[in-house]
This record gives C-alpha cells, structure tokens and sequence, in this order.
C-alpha cells in the first residue's frame, strides 16, 4: 500500500510540474498615474485613470494677481494722406502666453478663463482722420493683462488637505484689446 501511495505522489508531481504555469502579480502604480487594467479572463487590456482615495500630493492655483498692462509689439497698418480718412478693419493673431515655474498650462488656463499658447484670431477696427497735406500710417499693438499666478502644493490623507511650503510662481500675459497710434510718414 505505501508503495502505491508513493507512486500515485510521484505521478501527480510529475503531472503538476508539467502543466504550464501562469504567474499573476500585482502591480502598484504610482499616484495619480495612468493605469493599465487586465481582464484576466479575456487577455484584453483597457487605459484608466485609477481613482486616488488618500495619501496623496496634489497642486492647486493659489493665488493670481493683476499686475497691469503690458504691450505686445507695434504692428503696421494702412497709410493715407489728406485730407481724409485712413482705416483700419481686418483681424490679426495673437497668443498668449506663460513663463516661470508651473505645473500645468491646462490648470492655470482654465483658473484664469484664458486659451494659453495658442494663436486667436482677433478683430483690428479703427479710423484716423488726416488732416491736407499729410500723410499718416495706423499702427496698433496688442494689449495684455499681466497676472501673477501661486501654485501651492497639497497632501491630502484621511479626507483633510494640508498645504505644504512648496509652491511654483509664474506669469500670464492675457489679450484683452487693441492699442492704437500712428506715423507721420
């Protein structure tokens, strides 16, 4: 009998160690990161954001401040003499844009309402009156809003936020009109 019990061990053992073995492990991912999913039954894959329920950094805008106007570049218009009138009724581009430290164009964009980075089309309407004898070009420039905007740095565990010291601080320069001048040609 214990030799039948010792071949019957050493049969299933030699079955075991012949089937093929699939090894699962358990993957962590970093916080806040993009997640890959298995479906362990059908081997097919899905792209996921893996909810975050605590001990964790985050950042958030903290501050933003007007700190004026500031000007873009001159640019040149239509010319005419006099007397008259010389216009100008077209649209033009401009971008606004960001410098400094930031973790994100898309969060400082949407905390200050404003399309960072890419060009907008924007509409130039304005008319000069030339008096006899002289001739006169429009130029115009593009006008922006200068805003200083606070990053800071949070934890968040068991249900609470706590700022931290860190924090990044950059600059925005948002379109809001034209400005208008001319030369004396």
């Amino acid at each position: 009998m214990k030799k039948m019990i010792s071949i019957l061990t050493v049969l299933v053992l030699s079955i075991v160690t012949m089937l093929p073995v699939k090894v699962m492990a358990a993957e962590y991912p970093h916080k806040n990161s993009e997640v890959k999913h298995v479906n362990l039954l059908s081997d097919k894959t899905e792209y996921g954001i893996q909810p975050q329920t605590d001990g964790y950094y985050y950042w958030k805008v903290d501050s933003k401040t007007n700190q004026g106007t500031t000007y873009g570049s001159w640019r040149l218009g239509p010319q005419g003499a006099g007397p008259g009138t010389v216009s100008v009724n077209k649209t033009d581009t401009v971008t606004n844009t960001i410098s400094g430290s930031y973790t994100s164009v898309g969060d400082i964009s949407a905390s200050l309402g404003a399309t960072i980075g890419k060009s907008q089309s924007y509409s130039v309407q304005y008319s000069l009156p030339v008096p006899s004898g002289k001739t006169y070009q429009i130029k115009y420039r593009p006008l922006y809003t200068k805003y200083k905007v606070v990053q800071r740095q949070y934890y968040k565990i068991d249900g609470y936020s706590s700022a931290t010291n860190n924090t990044k601080t950059c600059y925005v320069n948002v379109f809001y009109d034209w400005g208008f001048s001319y030369n004396v040609l």
